[in-house]
């Protein structure tokens, strides 16, 4: 594994993981590649990189009070009552765009539907 952060950083939150790892001494390797907006962009990038991404997903209660970061793999289905009965939380749903926008300052792209 590698250890080479880049050497100018996007955004805040890249800078602060990547002192975070640093810190914490997690290898990692690290790739820049275009944008992955769908599951399908995904898909291209592990069978060029030969490697499985994997997803992150932004979910908070139905309050929207406490909020949970979940990663798993790119193509394992997200089971939100299986995920909430192990957090012992009655309730769990994708979190709104602008809040993750707010709290973690990252934007989310939506892939573009064909018109109709």
């Amino acid at each position: 594994m590698l250890y080479l952060p880049p050497s100018g950083f996007k955004t805040d939150l890249q800078e602060k993981t990547y002192h975070a790892l640093d810190g914490l001494h997690i290898p990692f390797e690290r790739v820049d590649t275009d944008e992955a907006i769908t599951m399908d962009d995904c898909t291209q990038i592990d069978e060029k990189l030969n490697m499985k991404m994997v997803k992150t997903l932004f979910l908070c209660n139905r309050q929207q009070t406490a909020f949970y970061l979940f990663i798993t793999a790119g193509d394992k289905p997200f089971r939100a009552k299986g995920f909430s009965n192990a957090l012992e939380v009655a309730r769990v749903s994708f979190a709104p765009a602008d809040l993750m926008e707010k709290m973690l300052a990252t934007k989310i792209r939506l892939p573009v539907s064909p018109a109709a």
